[in-house]
């Protein structure tokens, strides 16, 4: 998992991952959660902002792109848990009827 720099008082602490994160979609969201379940675990509200160009390995038909994977990914270990902001290029490189992301349940 990459080194962070942290921010903020314990109770809003945000985590900065930087702007170069490369890799699978799916593995940085896992990595992202588990960030994310072992601060809640701990009684701590933080914000991991991270940027960089992740990619998407299609297999069989499959449609979609880095963000849309990103946010399925994280949804599962994550449920309930998290809230996700995502954001990407213009660019369309997976075309798609699929929004981008989709919504998480608010945090309890």
């Amino acid at each position: 998992m990459p080194r962070s720099r942290s921010q903020g008082t314990p109770a809003t602490r945000s985590i900065d991952l930087g702007a170069d994160l490369e890799g699978e979609a799916r593995d940085v969201a896992a990595d992202h959660a588990q960030l994310a379940l072992k601060a809640r675990a701990e009684g701590k509200r933080i914000a991991i902002l991270s940027g960089g160009e992740l990619t998407v390995t299609v297999r069989g038909n499959g449609r979609g792109g880095p963000n849309q994977e990103y946010a399925l990914a994280l949804a599962g270990p994550a449920e309930g848990h998290a809230r996700h902001f995502g954001a990407g290029r213009a660019i369309p490189t997976a075309p798609t009827a699929a929004p981008a992301a989709r919504p998480i349940r608010p945090a309890r």
